[in-house]
């Protein structure tokens, strides 16, 4: 059977509590359960023991806590099954007149606290000494890493650092510790696969990837003065996509790419030229140049002629069916007109319906010339011709 003794560090200063535990296994190794384990603690002060016995439990594991401590060595013993074991705690004295530790973190600070490239980026402690604080010593941590004894200023690579720091007297007196956080990016991003996707006649979206998250803008124009720029977009990405737009038909465009990581190290890539596609003879008509039947009012109008590109010789195909065996013989209605006829006497085109017959023409001066399609008779009625120039088809579903 084994009995091991441990204790907890205690803080510095009188009354500093502190934890015995004692491990009971038996022969094998293997942790004794439920066995009662006897403690005493003896030193400075007036050392108070949170109780004087204490079974173990499924890990052989039994803990009492000490208070009540004064500064000095104090010894600590377990008894378990006639073994005994014991451990030495010292308390350490209240710091009084202990020195202070001053940090300085040197270097080319960048944005978001990070330090960028530039100066070396160096740790500096510096403990202020005071008479009643003999024999001082500074050490600290890096990353919760070994503590090390300070000796010179401690410099860091490309990282993210947590220092933690504190003094110590001969007397054991020790200053609090603290911690602070040193973050380092010497290097700027790498841009690379620059490339102009859905390019039109007037826009383009410039897209290209970086080896760390990074912000971006563009720079573009004609020629490699560029001239216009966008606004950069502040969120850090790897995958970056600018939109262009405003640009010329079939024109060579010349752009650079920017962009900058966390701690702000800039980057700038050399230039990238693509050519924007060439217009359409006739650019796609927006919503506002469509027209379209609404079922209520029987009619359509479009705001201005020149939204159906009606220009020169232009051409109307119209179906429809009738609704008597014997064709349309109803009065006339107009199926296409510009302009307002009750109103304009120089409304010049239409198209209208009636009396079987499909009749197209021009108004002027308050006269319609027309020439009508006979539906019935399959044949242009001589009698409408009035020396007028239009084309027509008409389609007859029956």
């Amino acid at each position: 059977m084994s009995l091991t003794v441990t204790s907890s560090a205690p803080a510095p200063g009188a009354n500093s509590p502190f934890s015995i535990s004692a491990l009971l296994a038996d022969a094998n190794g293997r942790p004794m359960s439920g066995q009662a384990v006897d403690f005493k603690v003896f030193g400075a002060g007036s050392a108070h023991l949170s109780a004087d016995r204490a079974l173990t439990g499924a890990s052989g594991m039994a803990t009492v806590d000490v208070t009540n401590t004064g500064p000095g060595p104090h010894l600590v013993t377990a008894t378990a099954n006639d073994y005994q074991a014991h451990d030495n705690i010292v308390v350490r004295p209240p710091a009084t007149g202990l020195s202070t530790t001053n940090a300085h973190v040197s270097g080319t600070l960048g944005t978001n606290g990070w330090y960028r490239d530039g100066a070396p980026v160096q740790l500096t402690l510096a403990a202020t000494t005071v008479a009643t604080d003999p024999g001082v010593i500074t050490v600290y941590s890096i990353n919760g890493g070994p503590v090390t004894v300070y000796t010179a200023p401690v410099t860091f690579t490309d990282g993210s650092y947590a220092v933690t720091y504190f003094s110590t007297n001969q007397a054991g007196g020790s200053e609090a510790a603290t911690t602070i956080f040193v973050n380092v990016d010497s290097s700027a991003p790498l841009t690379q696969g620059i490339q102009a996707t859905a390019i039109t006649s007037v826009s383009a979206t410039i897209a290209w990837t970086t080896n760390e998250p990074a912000d971006s803008s563009v720079d573009y124009g004609p020629t490699t003065l560029y001239g216009t720029s966008t606004t950069p977009q502040k969120t850090l990405v790897t995958s970056q996509s600018v939109h262009i737009t405003g640009l010329q038909s079939d024109t060579l465009y010349h752009v650079r790419v920017h962009g900058a990581d966390v701690a702000g190290n800039p980057t700038t890539a050399p230039d990238f030229a693509f050519r924007t596609a060439a217009a359409t003879s006739k650019p796609p008509l927006t919503p506002s140049s469509s027209i379209k039947l609404d079922g209520s009012t029987g009619y359509a109008e479009a705001a201005d002629a020149r939204d159906l590109n009606l220009t020169g010789d232009w051409t109307v195909e119209a179906w429809f069916k009738d609704e008597d065996p014997s064709g349309f013989n109803h009065d006339y209605v107009n199926l296409l007109n510009k302009g307002d006829r009750a109103t304009n006497a120089e409304a010049p085109y239409f198209l209208s319906l009636g009396y079987k017959r499909l009749v197209a023409g021009l108004r002027s001066n308050w006269t319609d010339q027309t020439i009508a399609y006979d539906l019935y008779g399959g044949r242009i009625d001589p009698k409408t011709w009035h020396h007028v120039a239009a084309s027509f088809a008409a389609k007859r579903a029956c």
